[in-house]
């Protein structure tokens, strides 16, 4: 005897059942990208990049010292305002390397407390992206970190010294990205 599970569910509850399964199947087809602004909770206890808890340690103290803006190290405290806020902040930062953008391969951006990712090609970003790809640099740093720089309060110098922002990639492209991000955020004194 065959029974199917419309014979088993009334009609409205195989719809739904149908429906979830449909929901689970595109999900499972897709590749899944999230950061704290897509809203999705995560219980992946995993980092995102090996120097995440370094980065996100030595942020911390910095905040702690007053040498950040310790309110940037809450992505949920600005509420929906939070994403744009770091976007702008993303943009500024390429528009900052755009000079240096031809002598550096592509580089992507790590915000360690938000898990939002950035991709520079020619000093041109690509926000929130899955992730770093083959050959890129991977700069590992907050917000914070971004903003001080951005306001001339940091130096890149500084942030890379203190561990601020920690950079991981072939050794001669890391080091044009040192020089680079020394460079274009230089503090005027």
């Amino acid at each position: 005897m065959v029974v199917s599970l419309g014979a088993i569910m009334s009609a409205p509850t195989a719809r739904k059942a149908a429906a979830v399964a449909g929901v689970l199947f595109a999900l499972a087809a897709q590749p899944v990208v999230a950061c704290y602004f897509d809203g999705v909770m995560s219980v992946n206890w995993a980092p995102l990049h090996p120097q995440s808890l370094t980065v996100a340690m030595k942020v911390r103290e910095a905040a702690d010292e007053g040498v950040l803006d310790a309110a940037l190290l809450d992505p949920k405290a600005a509420g929906p305002l939070g994403y744009l806020r770091a976007t702008q902040r993303l943009r500024q930062l390429g528009m900052s390397l755009a000079e240096s953008a031809d002598a550096m391969p592509p580089m992507t951006v790590l915000f360690v407390e938000s898990g939002l990712w950035t991709r520079y090609v020619n000093g041109v970003p690509q926000v929130h992206v899955p992730g770093a790809e083959a050959g890129d640099i991977v700069a590992v740093t907050s917000e914070a970190v971004v903003a001080a720089m951005l306001d001339g309060r940091l130096s890149g110098a500084e942030a890379m010294r203190r561990g601020l922002l920690a950079l991981d990639g072939q050794a001669e492209a890391v080091r044009r990205a040192s020089q680079a991000l020394g460079w274009a955020f230089r503090v005027q004194g």
